[in-house]
């Protein structure tokens, strides 16, 4: 008995090490068996439209195969034909039947292959008759077209990159399926915002492929970005687990600006004049005031951090807010974070939250379409009023206020006079995008 065990656990090793490609079982998906029973008059040919639908659920390539089980009066006819969706399976003529199996079909959800009958009689019949023949049909999990594409890596030129300059980014694809997929897209995306699209075609089955993208980080404010590349489900995919490859945290920073709070001063000189002089490995060397990577802080981080002196980061974003088939965009630009946006048609008011360091002083710009939102405007802070620069034209209102950070969060209401949306005919939703200048 032992012995035995250890011979198939032999022969299961030697199955998997030396046959790369086992043979594949196709798995069946259904099967369905029924009875025609067609009535003969005398030179009419008869067509039964939909005889049959059968549905796949599944998104898969499928093999469809059919069997004659039973006739009865088959002698009768001139010729029978089955086909579905435009492809014969059987064909009868002058009594001999012909058989066509293994016809392909990609199918989506819910899409039906609709059997339809053709038959004529022969001369010699008697009006009446009928012919009864039996069909069974077999589903398969196709094992000749597999679509399966996947990103097995990504790598970046850098883990950290400064506002303004770029980096290259490499995607690896691999055809995984067996057949040639005529255009796959390929999307990177940093923290969930589309950075770039680039489309594959012909891409052979067992190839690989490598798509690089260049990421100018113009206007991106510094921080953490992750990284995910992808590559939607192709018609006839079901192994989609591997279209997405997140790579990790890409580091943007602002040239000059060492201890990363969004303004180059005199703090990040301090900073660049504790680490002068030194060179990579000694105690005091600080990696963040080697601006341009050469391993000592010298003349040139000096050079690069002046050119940047005073820099303050300014974050501009695109809220977008949709009433009904109309998209109006509120634009801010700000030394602050701005989240949470939202408008509320009721209470004539647009409201955010704005995030910086506690004792920093702030500014905010924005830019409202007069039709979303109308003048005289409200300005508050936590509740209290502020003071208000106002600007704009017949199209736009441009608001700019400043305040000081006595809690790194604070909230922003600006309450208007009149709207011109309809709450009671339309719908809104509400989203912001990050962009670069134009300023406002």
């Amino acid at each position: 008995m032992l012995a035995a065990a250890k011979i198939v656990l032999l022969l299961s090793i030697v199955w998997i090490v030396l046959i790369p490609n086992p043979i594949y079982f196709p798995r069946v998906l259904a099967q369905f068996s029924w009875v025609d029973t067609i009535e003969i008059y005398r030179d009419v040919t008869v067509e039964y439209a939909n005889l049959r639908t059968l549905t796949n659920n599944e998104t898969i390539i499928i093999d469809v195969k059919v069997y004659v089980t039973s006739t009865t009066g088959i002698s009768l006819l001139q010729y029978y034909e089955l086909s579905a969706n435009g492809t014969d399976f059987v064909t009868v003529s002058d009594g001999a039947i012909t058989l066509t199996e293994n016809t392909y079909f990609g199918l989506e959800p819910g899409q039906k292959l609709v059997f339809t009958v053709k038959a004529k009689p022969t001369s010699s019949i008697n009006v009446g008759e009928t012919v009864t023949i039996g069909m069974r049909v077999e589903l398969y999990e196709s094992s000749l077209y597999i679509h399966d594409v996947s990103i097995f890596y990504v790598e970046t030129s850098t883990n950290e990159t400064f506002a303004d300059q770029s980096m290259l980014i490499w995607v690896y694809l691999r055809n995984e399926g067996t057949r040639t997929e005529s255009s796959v897209p390929v999307t990177v995306d940093f923290n969930g915002l589309p950075l770039w699209s680039q489309t594959v075609t012909d891409f052979a089955p067992n190839t690989e492929q490598i798509v690089v993208f260049v990421w100018e980080a113009v206007g991106v404010a510094h921080g953490n970005y992750t990284i995910r590349a992808s590559v939607p489900r192709i018609p006839g995919e079901t192994d989609t687990a591997d279209n997405v490859f997140i790579y990790g945290s890409v580091k943007v920073r602002v040239m000059g600006d060492i201890n990363d709070d969004g303004r180059v001063d005199y703090k990040d000189v301090f900073l660049l004049l504790k680490s002068y002089g030194k060179v990579q490995g000694d105690p005091n060397y600080n990696p963040k005031a080697d601006f341009n990577h050469d391993g000592r802080v010298d003349y040139k981080d000096v050079f690069q951090l002046l050119k940047k002196y005073g820099y303050v980061e300014t974050f501009v974003i695109d809220h977008r807010v949709v009433w009904g088939p109309k998209t109006y965009h509120v634009v801010t630009e700000s030394n602050s974070t701005v989240s949470s946006f939202a408008f509320s048609q009721p209470l004539k008011e647009i409201s955010f939250n704005i995030t910086g360091p506690t004792g920093a002083r702030g500014y905010c710009k924005i830019k409202i379409p007069v039709e979303l939102l109308h003048g005289p405007f409200s300005v508050l802070i936590d509740g209290t009023p502020t003071t208000v620069f106002y600007g704009g034209n017949e199209t736009h209102t441009y608001l700019t206020f400043y305040y000081n950070f006595d809690s790194d969060t604070r909230r922003v209401q600006i309450i208007g006079s009149s709207t011109m949306l309809n709450m009671l005919q339309m719908t809104k939703d509400v989203w912001s995008i990050p962009y670069a200048p134009p300023r406002v």
